[in-house]
């Protein structure tokens, strides 16, 4: 069980409203949608993707879609966006583990995005800049695995649960 205290990522009653009917809620703006099937419990931003080479190293493979593990990860903010009706980080998921001892670089980098309302409930707001480290721990779904004939077979993770644990300091 985890010591840390996590934040529930998934939709309450108002944000699950919002996000069927494409409202912004106040709070997104249109710079910021929010894409995503209508049945969606989570925010589509909090989904990414890794290699199945990734998910062996990781020793999950023989996940099934509907698990949940921990994870710990390690990323560097890509874009800063602060608006009138919204904020937005997006960071580039670089290692991953399932604690924060066995980390890997990915293969592949993941790809997350925090709009104001994630950033909200982990009561953190939009203060880094670009290039800044970002650590994160938290609980995450295996949404589906998918195979290709091109060879790019990989797993779709759904952060349901998470915690910052901070990230680079300038001062």
């Amino acid at each position: 069980m985890p010591l840390r205290s996590y934040a529930n990522m998934e939709f309450d009653d108002e944000e699950k409203y919002d996000h069927v009917h494409a409202t912004d809620g106040g709070v997104t703006g249109p710079s910021i949608p929010y894409f995503g099937a209508a049945d969606d419990d989570y925010p589509c931003g909090l989904k990414f993707y890794v290699t199945a080479d990734d998910l062996d190293r990781l020793g999950a493979a023989d996940g099934e879609p509907g698990h949940t593990t921990h994870f710990c990860a390690e990323g560097t903010v890509t874009s800063v966006h602060k608006g009138l009706k919204g904020s937005r980080i997006e960071i580039e998921i670089e290692e991953l583990g399932a604690s924060e001892d066995d980390m890997i670089r990915l293969d592949q980098p993941g790809h997350i995005c925090f709009t104001e309302r994630e950033l909200e409930k982990m009561g953190l707001d939009c203060d880094c800049d670009l290039g800044d480290g970002i650590c994160l721990e938290g609980m995450a779904r295996l949404e589906s695995l998918s195979k290709s004939k091109h060879g790019m077979d990989e797993a779709c993770l759904q952060i349901t649960d998470l915690t910052f644990l901070g990230g680079d300091e300038d001062d």
